[in-house]
């Protein structure tokens, strides 16, 4: 079952990048990476960049995250000892 999921999975991501791929409007690199668009109508194009990031920064900020992103790590049973300290 798990292998069958999985090759609809592979099936539906090539299915979605192809077509997305070949029928996007093509741009050059300099636009792509200096062009700056503020469509949520902010005073300046930085405020919008960093609420555009804030879902990305948010993920991060979890007491969850550290347990995350220490998981494999020497310091795992420390982390995890101090962490379920802090829950009530």
């Amino acid at each position: 079952m798990e292998a069958i999921l999985l090759l609809i999975h592979i099936a539906g991501f090539f299915a979605i990048l192809i077509p997305l791929w070949t029928l996007a409007p093509r741009a050059n690199a300099k636009d792509v990476f200096t062009t700056f668009n503020n469509g949520g109508g902010w005073n300046s194009e930085g405020t919008s960049a960093l609420v555009g990031i804030l879902t990305a920064v948010i993920s991060l900020t979890g007491s969850d995250s550290a347990a995350h992103m220490c998981m494999l790590t020497f310091l795992q049973a420390i982390v995890e000892f101090h962490l379920t300290d802090t829950i009530p």
